[in-house]
């Protein structure tokens, strides 16, 4: 998104005051005025400036004296005034395309002169696997309101009974961008997600099982051109496999840049990692510190304590108490 002319597009009183040129003030004070046949115009905050102007006096500064004009101060050139293109150079970047437009890069558009921006949302479907299971799944309802924090648009989730013909015919159904399925992802005999995808038409596994932690059993498909993110049932596996592997995905299917860290802070615990593995921990923040929450198996109960998390590399094995660590931010979490 680029300024589409200057903006201002002429020079603006930027204090209330008297227009003048700069060069016939010159050495003007209290004691030494500089006494003008006319009286300069009169400007508020706003006002185009006269042609043949560069710079605004106080009010103050001028006064009648004996038929002429007296200057009692100076001022350079520039002094008050906003100069054309102040706000926006025409042809200067207000956004780059692949950054996020937030409510203070959609104000900057506005200011000057943007009033449409082309964005990309991608159409997410969730489908929610397991026999008893609704819709409104705890689990699916989670990334399903993660999906809409980060932007995308969502279909209402669908829950599927553990067969692989009715997990294929939902499949080939849904048309998105993006197909989450979360529950089924393991070898047991009950987890039949993998299954019905490969009855799907034009379906290909990419990969069952990723050397993540929590998550293990997260893995990745197309249907067609649509990726398929294949997430675990259990709540703070199907996060983490979401949050290290469905955010990137959508980011990517909406043009945006890498998500960076948030913030970086101390960190109150020790947090200890496999080597080989890229373990995603979950942070509470207090008293300007990263709190780390257990390691695995948490339940959403304590789940809910998590402001942010951690991303330990594989070649990791972790960071001691009081290093510098980089959070991030849980989409649609508290302010911080």
């Amino acid at each position: 998104m680029r300024v589409p002319a200057n903006v201002p597009t002429r020079a603006l009183a930027a204090v209330d005051g008297w227009a003048v040129a700069a060069d016939m003030v010159v050495g003007a004070a209290p004691g030494a005025p500089v006494f003008l046949a006319e009286r300069p115009a009169a400007v508020e905050i706003g006002d185009a400036m006269p042609d043949g102007t560069d710079a605004v006096l106080p009010p103050e500064a001028v006064a009648e004296a004996a038929g002429f004009v007296e200057i009692s101060a100076a001022a350079g050139a520039g002094e008050g005034v906003r100069p054309a293109g102040f706000d926006g150079e025409a042809g200067a970047v207000v956004l780059a395309a692949g950054r996020r437009l937030t409510p203070l890069a959609a104000a900057a558009a506005r200011s000057v002169g943007l009033a449409e921006a082309v964005v990309r949302r991608p159409y997410v479907r969730i489908l929610v696997i397991g026999d008893g299971l609704e819709p409104q799944d705890v689990t699916g309802r989670l990334i399903a309101d993660l999906v809409v924090a980060r932007g995308a648009e969502l279909d209402r989730p669908a829950a599927l009974a553990d067969d692989p013909a009715v997990i294929a015919g939902a499949l080939a159904e849904s048309v998105a961008d993006l197909i989450i399925t979360v529950g089924g992802s393991g070898v047991g005999t009950t987890d039949r997600t993998l299954d019905g995808i490969g009855l799907a038409a034009a379906s290909e596994v990419l990969a069952h099982g990723i050397a993540i932690a929590p998550g293990e059993t997260t893995a990745l498909a197309m249907i067609g051109d649509a990726p398929v993110l294949v997430l675990p049932g259990r709540p703070d596996a199907a996060l983490a496999g979401f949050l290290l592997v469905g955010l990137p995905l959508i980011d990517r299917l909406a043009g945006a840049d890498p998500a960076l860290p948030d913030l970086g802070l101390p960190l109150a615990g020790k947090v200890s990692s496999a080597l080989g593995m890229t373990e995603l921990r979950f942070m509470a923040l207090e008293n300007g510190q990263a709190v780390p929450l257990a390691a695995s198996g948490l339940p959403l109960g304590r789940l809910g304590r998590a402001d942010g998390y951690l991303v330990v590399p594989a070649r990791s094995e972790g960071f001691p108490v009081g290093a510098l660590a980089g959070i991030y931010r849980l989409p649609g979490g508290r302010s911080w």
